[in-house]
């Protein structure tokens, strides 16, 4: 979540607790209780938004990660062998097209990953007979070709992954949104507070800065207290 949003976060459930310590005293301000019900109802809505993203993240990125490595070392031996057999038949050409680095493939966007990956198992496959001398084997093949599957099945997965949390951050936004407009609200309500009880009044107004966490210094909302 963007840190504007966190900050207001952080000054809406501060608010939330000093207006919930404070229950009596700012219920019997007129039309207190009704506005705060709407509040309440939105932060409870964002903080089971938040449990909830908490909750259902699958962390693709570390297991994608890894698949992508052992993918590339696999792979990397298959051209070892592949290489061992062009050099000694003096076939440049297969030679070049199999040729790429561990950094080569690990740094391969992950569509360029799977394609190049998927050619070079293809080539070696059409000249296993010949490169298995050289360490070539079946269950090497076979295994290169089910992580590269696996591999391209974790690819998509991770896209919709981005574009859900991009979709919770957005309706998580759009609940704080909601939530500081009704929190201005009880602003207007409360500013009578400093007539009739200063203490309380200021206790409030604490509770409304916002604390940012990132630059480490306190501003006051954009609205300020009327």
């Amino acid at each position: 979540m963007k840190i504007l949003y966190l900050n207001r976060y952080r000054m809406l459930l501060a608010t939330d607790a000093a207006i919930a310590a404070n229950t009596e005293a700012m219920n019997a301000i007129p039309g207190f209780s009704p506005l705060y019900v709407q509040f309440k109802t939105k932060m409870t809505q964002l903080d089971a938004e938040l449990d909830e993203e908490t909750k259902t993240i699958i962390r693709l990125s570390p297991k994608k990660n890894n698949l992508k490595s052992e993918i590339a070392a696999l792979v990397v031996e298959g051209i070892a062998y592949g290489e061992a057999w062009g050099t000694s038949t003096d076939n440049s050409e297969f030679i070049a097209r199999i040729h790429y680095t561990i950094s080569d493939l690990k740094g391969s966007a992950d569509v360029n990953f799977i394609g190049r990956c998927r050619n070079i198992v293809k080539e070696l496959t059409a000249q296993k007979t010949e490169i298995a001398p050289f360490g070539l084997t079946e269950e090497k093949l076979a295994a290169m070709t089910e992580k590269i599957n696996l591999f391209a099945a974790l690819v998509p997965q991770g896209r919709i992954q981005v574009g859900q949390q991009k979709n919770d951050k957005a309706r998580q936004e759009t609940l704080i949104d909601q939530a500081m407009v009704l929190v201005k609200k009880l602003d207007k309500l409360v500013n009578i507070l400093q007539y009739s009880n200063q203490q309380l009044f200021s206790l409030y107004k604490t509770a409304r800065v916002i604390v940012d966490a990132h630059r480490r210094k306190s501003t006051k909302d954009n609205t300020p207290l009327i």
